[in-house]
Formats: C-alpha cells, structure tokens, sequence
C-alpha cells in the first residue's frame, strides 16, 4: 500500500510539472514578442542623423534656410531703406525658387514686413524684419514642405557700423522625408533663436555669432522625438552644429 502511494505521488508531481511548463510557455513567448516589437519601435525612432539633417536644411541658404533671409534682408536693408522710412511700418512678399533639377531644389513664398526705427535726426538706430508664409525643399538626403515665421531685431544700421547685427527667433513646422537610414516620412517643429548674427553689410555674408536650436516631432509609426543644440557661426560659410550629448556637424551656409 505504501509503494502504491508512492508512484501516486510521484505521477501527481510530474503531472503538476508538466502543468506549469504549459501555464508558462505561452507567458514567455509573449515577452519574446513584447521584446521584439520594443526593439523594431526603437530602431524606427527618429535618429539623431535625420534630425540633423532637418536643422541644417532649415538654416542653410543652399535650402532657402534662415541664413539665405538673413541675406535677403541685408540686401534690402543696404539697398533700399533710408530715412524716408523712418518710423513707418513697410509690407511686402517675397518669392524664390531654385530650378528643377539641381542639387538643391527650393521654393519660398513669403509676406514680410519691417519697421525701421530712427533718432531725432532720423537717423536710422534699429529695425524689426518679420516674415511667414511657405517654404520647401528636395535636397539629397532629406526633403521637406514647412509653414515658417520669423522674427528679427536689427541694429547696425548706422553709416558708421561695417556690420549689421541680427537677434532673430525663426521657426520652421512641417513635415519630412527621409532619404536616410530607414527613409521614413515624420513631421516635425524647428526653433533657431540666434544670439549677435553678425553679417557684413559689403558681402552680405554671415561671420560669426551662435544659436541654440530644438526639434521636436512624430515618426509615421507613432514614435516621439526630440532633440537640442546649438549653433556656432564659424564664417567663411560655414557653422557647426552641436546636438547636445550627440555628435557634431558641419553646416555649409
């Protein structure tokens, strides 16, 4: 009677075991799933690179970026303001394109308007230039359409001033595509806030200053991302850009 109780029991303990191998298996396999799908969310999420990309083209002039209106606005401030402007409110639009077909392809289409402040001479002292519309680009490894405003004070103005100083908040929304990593498509929101952009009033060229930039957005799967940095404006037609605990990148203004 004992010796039967015992393989009873034994039958009882392999049969429990078995049990909860099964109860289990199916817990494993979905963590495996869970993990997996973790792992292929994180390789779709926005890299650094492609963020990169979208701030050097939304700064550069070879995309129509802020640099290319920092120019504009230089050239129309040497060329065509004087002191019948003073303290009066000018509008206007401006339009540009780049051809179809070359390297970088751009287009942007602009309202702008400017106020130039002046002293009791009516000399000019200072000039805010605002503008927003639409702007877009098809460049290499990145494309975009963006909605873009900005806004700058300018001071320099003065016939005794070589330079013109720029203190200017640019933004830049819209939506992208990647021609890089896992090309994907993904909207995103830019911010350029530039500190003493100093551009020579004679080539109309920017030579030194800096920024702090963000970008933020939303892959096509869903995933968040953002990044920060800064700009340094080096001259000689080129910044670097700095994205914050990432890498360093070259931007040919």
């Amino acid at each position: 009677m004992n010796t039967m109780k015992m393989i009873e029991l034994k039958l009882k303990s392999r049969f429990f075991r078995l049990m909860g191998i099964a109860l289990l298996a199916p817990v494993l396999f979905l963590s495996s799933c869970n993990k997996d799908d973790d792992d292929d969310t994180q390789e779709q999420t926005i890299s650094e690179e492609e963020a990169a990309e979208v701030v050097i083209a939304s700064v550069s002039a070879e995309t129509a970026g802020m640099v290319g209106q920092v120019e504009e606005a230089s050239l129309l401030i040497t060329a065509e303001i004087d002191e019948d402007d003073c303290n009066q409110t000018v509008t206007g639009s401006i339009t540009g394109s780049n051809p179809p077909g070359t390297v970088m392809e751009y287009t942007y289409d602009y309202n702008r308007s400017y106020t130039l402040s002046c002293d009791g001479s009516n000399e000019p002292q200072s000039l805010t230039y605002a503008f927003t519309g639409t702007s877009g680009y098809n460049a290499p490894r990145m494309a975009s359409d963006d909605h873009v405003s900005s806004e700058a004070s300018v001071t320099g103005l003065g016939s005794s001033s070589v330079n013109l100083t720029f203190n200017q908040s640019y933004g830049r929304n819209g939506s992208q595509q990647s021609k890089i990593r896992n090309k994907q498509a993904f909207t995103s929101k830019v911010s350029v806030q530039t500190n003493n952009l100093v551009v020579n009033k004679l080539t109309k060229k920017v030579e030194s200053g800096n920024a702090t930039v963000n970008i933020s957005g939303k892959s096509s799967n869903g995933s968040n991302f953002a990044y920060t940095g800064t700009i340094v404006f080096n001259g000689n037609g080129q910044a670097t850009l700095n994205i914050q605990g990432g890498g360093t990148y070259v931007i040919n203004l």
